[in-house]
This record gives C-alpha cells, structure tokens and sequence, in this order.
C-alpha cells in the first residue's frame, strides 16, 4: 500500500495544504510548530477519524485539531493497494462516517462493515491494521520509537495468531479478553461486585438469613396457637357452663314467676283471714248488741205491753180525741221496735254469710297453694335431674341456692377476658403468619438461587478451564513462532547495525546476543541501538501481521542516531519495498540521502 496525494482542506495549522508523495522515500520537512505532527495526526485521523477519546492526551484531537481559522474541518487522501486498487477518501471530521470512492469514482462506502462506536471499517478491512497496531508499528514519533512491553507482548500474539491461523482477529489477547470479559459480567469472580456470582451469593446469603429469622419463631407460632387452642377450649367450656347457667337463671327466673303467685294467693289468704277477724269482730260486736238490744226490747217490750195495758184500760175512761191520738203513737212504736229487732237479725246473717264465703274462698286458695306448691317442687326437682343428667351428674344444685347473676357476670367477665387475651394472641400468630407466607417464596427462591449459583460455578469453571487451554496453547504456540521471528528480526537487525548485532532473541523481553556469546537485555545498550532494534522490530512485525506492505511513517525517529547509524538506517530504509515518509525539523537526512546518492521525494511545509 502507499499514500500518493493528501489533501488538507483545514485541520487544525494547516489549510489548503496539497502533499504529493513518492512510492519510495519522501521526506517532509519543516521547522518546529510547522504542522509535522499535524500532517501525522491528519493521515492517522483520514482512515480511522478523528479521536474524540482523551487517553493520555490533556485533550482529544477531535478538539486539538479543529481549525484555526473556523474553515471546514475537512480533507482528502488518495492512496492504492498493492493489487492496484485505487481509491479516494473524502472525510468530514464533524460526522462520523468517510465518503469512498474507487478509482471509477463509484461511492462503495456502504460495501465495508460500519461500526457504531468506530465509524466505517474499510482501512482495517483492507489492511487488516487497526489505530492500535497502526501506533505501534507503522508511526513512529520522537521518544516513542521504544514499545513497552504490554505492546510487544501485543504484537507477538498477533504474529503467533497469523501465523497459526492466519487470521490476526483471532487474537489470543482479544479471545483471552473477551473470555475474561463473560467471566466477569456473566459470571463474575470472587472479588467482583455487582456481578451475577456476587449478586447470586448475596441473594443466597440473605434468603438464608431471611429462612432462619423466620424459623426462629416457628417455637413461638407453635407455643401461641397452643395457647389459643387452650383460651378457645377454655371459652367453650364456660360457653357451656353458660348456658347451664342461663338455664337455671331461666328455672330460677320461672320459679319467681310462679313464687309470685303463689304469693299473691298467700296474699288473698292474709287478706281474707284479716277480712275473716273483722267479720268475726263485727259478728260478737253484733252479737252483743243483739243482746244488749234483746235486754232492752224485753224491758221496752215490757213497758209498751204496761203502757198498752194502760192505754188499753184508759180507753175506757179517756176522751174519744185522745184515744185517737194515743193509738197511733203506740203503734208506731211498736213498728219501731220490732223494725230494729229485725235489722239486728239481718246483720248477724249477713256477717255469718259473708264469714262463710272467706273462710270458703280461703280454704280454696290454701288448696290452690298446697297444689301449686306441690307441682313448682316436682317441676324444679325434674329439671335439676335433668341440668344434672345434662352435665354428666356433676352436682351443681348449689347454683339454684346461690346468687345466680352473679355467677353469669362472673362467667361474662372470665370470657370477655379470654377474648380479649386470645384476640392479642392471634394478632401476634398473624404478624408470625405473615412472616411464614414468605417462608415458602424464601425457599423456593434460595433453592433457584443455588442453581443458578451451580450453574455459574460450572460456567465459570468451564470458561477458567478453557482459559488455561487457550494460555497453554498460546504459549506453545508462541515457543513455535517466536523463533522464526526472531530469525527475521535477527536478519533486519544485522543490516541496520551493519552486522555489529546478528542475533536477537524475543520472549517475554528483548535480548542481544553480543560478540562473546552473551545475552543482554536491550536496556543494557545504548540510546541509538536501542531505538534502532525497536524500528527494526517494528518493520519485522509489520512483514508478519499486515495484508499490504504498509508505509513506513517516522516523526522525528532519528534524534539519538549518529550520522553513521543514520545512513545505515536510511539504507536499509531504501531497499525494502514499503513506502517510507520521514517528517524532520533538520535537513541531516536529506544530506546523508545525497551523499549516499538515494533518490527521494522533498517536501517542505
């Protein structure tokens, strides 16, 4: 692949900027703050866009770059393959996506895969390089010639991957990543939080804990219903003994009744007696005046008949006027006489008669008393024998002679309380029966808790055994790979070091092997060398893992290189195939190309 025209509409110094290059070396020169590092970032930003993202950066180059002048922020490059496919890239860095064009002119932008986060995928595509790869081998900027060992690591997996499947997105790292990445959001690890094991151990944890606070109060439910199965028995007992008791009340009650009228009979009777004293009273009373009167009629019965003698023998002798008057009076007295001797004798008949009807009416009253008496005695006697019968004999006679009320408020006041102690206690059992409703939801969600716990330890064992295999694989892999590297690495690097160096090793670091046979790590040499064997493994490592012999692009690469390390580089840099373009603030590499006599493209910004 090369790079032939680049066009710079505006980005950030730089405006209306038109940059041809050559296929071999071009060298683009300009003083310090003359836009090399820009012209850098603009080729970087065409294929991928321009980074929105910080990184270690004080500010992104999406916001670094945007022009000065506040033209469109816009450009072009035109570049082809090493099939000869040409083709012309327009971007907007304000939007997301490049127009791409072929050397016909027909936009296929939508022929490359677009990803949401990314933008268009055609330069990785056609390269088979993303912006990472891109920074640690094609680019090379001042100070940043030397590739951690992270990147090394880096790029020896994607030359173990190409190697193995020659399919560098199958790349131990991203599948060792991505394992990693369902291990820890679908699976989680023991010092993960918020993750599904953890989220799982914590839900199994808690509904444990939730069982055993409930079944802490399984003694109490069972302590509580009992109580209130013996308060319930105890209620129904006096419940029965309740109605016992109204029972009696009720005979008491009727027995009252009947008590009363057999009172109101004793009543009658007193009554009648004292009704039957004073007729007997009245009856002497008139008996003596009966007496005392018949004395006194006998006496007047005895004068009137002197008297009427008298009269009768004066009639004689008396006026005949006299006589007329006399005989009237004496029979009037008489009349009189016999009138209240007779009145004297219905009284007496009368009182006799009336002392008679009481004494009658009592005698039939006392019978009726007697009777009733008789029948109230044998009525409660059977239903005593029948409450007695009812409560299987127990002898409860004593209630019919005791205050029955009192004993009902006494059985009233002893249920209510009941009641009132078995109402606590059931609202107590509700609050534990509420607790034992989620007892069963508790189990059964701590029992689906486990499988699924299962069946994250069984995934996470799976996914953990899988990723020893693939690390085990990987390393005999790269035990594969690496010397075949090295072979190649070693082959570049004798030619820049103009065969001072031939032989380099590469494990989990770089080494030398010098002139006695020793291995030395790469710190242990100098500046220059060491710059000069990371270039050297950068160019190694895009002849392994790029689709297209990429460009070469080196920002001020060469500062601690002497002039003749330099003119070895720059040869070497002259007989590989690859594009190379050289950004430099001093004019040293241009002379050492004149002076070596090799044909190059100057460009001055």
């Amino acid at each position: 692949m090369q790079i032939n025209k680049i066009n710079i509409n505006n980005y950030g110094n730089l405006s209306n900027k038109e940059i041809n290059l050559d296929n071999k070396i071009n060298i683009i020169y300009g003083k310090n703050e003359a836009g090399k590092s820009t012209l850098l970032n603009f080729i970087e930003s065409m294929f991928f866009g321009a980074n929105k993202n910080k990184g270690k950066k004080l500010i992104p180059d999406f916001d670094r770059y945007n022009p000065w002048n506040n033209g469109e922020y816009s450009g072009t490059i035109d570049y082809q393959l090493e099939n000869g496919e040409e083709f012309h890239i327009y971007r907007d860095f304000k939007k997301k996506n490049p127009q791409i064009l072929n050397k016909l002119g027909k936009d296929i932008s939508q022929e490359f895969n677009i990803d949401k986060k990314n933008g268009n995928q055609f330069f990785t595509e056609q390269t088979g390089m993303d912006r990472s790869l891109i920074d640690s081998t094609i680019i090379t900027e001042q100070n940043q010639v030397e590739l951690d060992e992270g990147t090394q690591n880096q790029l020896l997996q994607k030359i173990a991957n190409l190697s193995e499947s020659g399919e560098e997105e199958l790349s131990y790292k991203k599948i060792m990543d991505k394992l990693n990445k369902i291990l820890l959001n679908e699976v989680g690890t023991e010092r993960s939080q918020l993750k599904p094991l953890n989220i799982t151990i914590s839900k199994i944890d808690d509904y444990q804990n939730k069982i055993q606070d409930i079944k802490q109060y399984e003694n109490e439910r069972f302590e509580i219903t009992q109580e209130i199965a013996d308060i319930q028995e105890e209620i129904n007992k006096e419940s029965e003994n309740r109605n016992i008791y109204d029972e009696v009340k009720k005979i008491i009650d009727n027995d009252k009744i009947e008590q009363e009228k057999i009172d109101e009979k004793y009543k009658t009777v007193k009554e009648n007696k004292a009704k039957m004293e004073q007729y007997k009273e009245e009856l002497d009373k008139t008996e003596n005046e009966k007496n005392n009167e018949r004395k006194k009629q006998f006496k007047i019965r005895i004068l009137a008949n002197v008297i009427l003698s008298i009269i009768a023998i004066s009639l004689v002798f008396l006026p005949r006027n006299i006589i007329l008057v006399a005989i009237p009076i004496l029979i009037v007295l008489f009349i009189i006489i016999n009138m209240k001797h007779s009145k004297n004798e219905n009284n007496t008949s009368e009182l006799k008669n009336k002392l008679e009807f009481l004494q009658n009416t009592t005698n039939s009253v006392e019978n009726e008393i007697k009777t009733m008496q008789d029948e109230l005695y044998k009525k409660d006697e059977a239903e005593k024998n029948r409450i007695i019968t009812k409560c299987n004999n127990e002898d409860i006679s004593s209630l019919f002679s005791s205050k029955i009320d009192e004993v009902i408020s006494e059985n009233t006041r002893s249920v209510e309380q009941n009641e009132i102690k078995k109402h606590k206690l059931e609202i107590d059992k509700q609050e534990i029966e509420k607790k034992f409703e989620k007892l069963a939801e508790y189990e059964e969600n701590l029992e689906i808790e486990k499988r699924r716990l299962e069946e994250l330890e069984h995934k996470q064992k799976i996914i953990k055994e899988t990723m020893e295999i693939l690390n085990k694989s990987y390393e005999d892999m790269k035990e594969n790979v690496a010397p075949k590297f090295n072979k190649n690495l070693s082959k570049n690097i004798e030619v820049f070091s103009n065969e001072k160096y031939k032989e380099i090793t590469i494990t989990d670091k770089i080494f030398v092997k010098l002139d006695n046979g020793e291995n030395v790590p790469i710190e242990k040499l100098s500046t220059g060398t060491i710059e000069q064997i990371y270039l050297a493994f950068r160019l190694s490592v895009i002849e392994e893992i790029s689709k297209e012999k990429m460009p070469i692009v080196l920002d001020e690469a060469f500062a601690y290189y002497d002039d003749e390390r330099l003119l070895q580089t720059l040869k070497f840099l002259d007989i590989i195939s690859n594009q190379i373009i050289i950004l430099t603030c001093t004019k040293r590499e241009k002379s050492l190309l004149d002076k070596a006599q090799i044909r190059y493209n100057l460009i001055e910004l």
